[in-house]
């Protein structure tokens, strides 16, 4: 039996750290706690517990940028809403667990949480009957329109868009861009992709 207070605090150091070899923490290893819920019994739980009660996953650990890899021909007009995720996009950042979907242009959310997302699109092959366009940042809850604008008969065969929003996400919920082209025919303008393309990036703010 050992008295109140009577362990050697130097010794204890020695055989709790010193004797031990050093070991990269991970989220599922334990450390003993005094519970201020009962009475300051010893309890355990693990890291992961203490990056929950800090607030999640941190802001490295969610960001992504990418461009449109090549470019979606013929693809908007007409008035109907397109999902740039269609075509491949090549990553340049992806922090997370594989959160941005290079296959289809679609980010996920690791956690919930407020995410800055940031968008470019970029537009050519628009003929003269071409009079208006919507430019948008898609989520599971938000239709956030970032860039709109009319479109006269001396309009520039290409033109872009850029914006950024500061969206609330659920765990599991994805953003995509999306792109409404009015006048002339279904299919008669590119989205323009490869570097100086469209771009699409994002990241934790917490």
């Amino acid at each position: 039996h050992i008295a109140t207070n009577q362990i050697d605090e130097t010794l204890l150091k020695d055989a709790f750290v010193g004797d031990f070899t050093d070991a990269t923490v991970t989220a599922s290893d334990y450390f003993l706690h005094g519970d201020a819920t009962d009475s300051g019994n010893t309890k355990k739980d693990t890291v992961q517990g203490i990056i929950d009660l800090a607030g999640g996953t941190n802001n490295a650990s969610s960001l992504f940028s990418a461009y449109l890899t090549s470019s979606a021909t013929s693809a908007i007009g007409g008035g109907t809403a397109y999902n740039i995720t269609a075509t491949a996009w090549t990553q340049i950042e992806d922090e997370g667990s594989d959160d941005f979907n290079a296959s289809n242009g679609t980010f996920t959310a690791p956690t919930t949480g407020l995410y800055y997302l940031s968008a470019y699109i970029q537009v050519g092959g628009i003929d003269s009957a071409h009079t208006y366009f919507q430019a948008y940042i898609i989520t599971n809850d938000r239709t956030h329109l970032f860039d709109h604008a009319d479109l006269d008969s001396a309009h520039p065969a290409t033109t872009s868009s850029s914006g950024s929003a500061v969206l609330s996400m659920d765990a599991g919920h994805t953003a995509h861009l999306r792109y409404t082209l009015t006048g002339s025919s279904t299919g008669t303008a590119n989205v323009n992709g490869g570097i100086g393309g469209t771009f699409f990036s994002g990241f934790l703010i917490g």
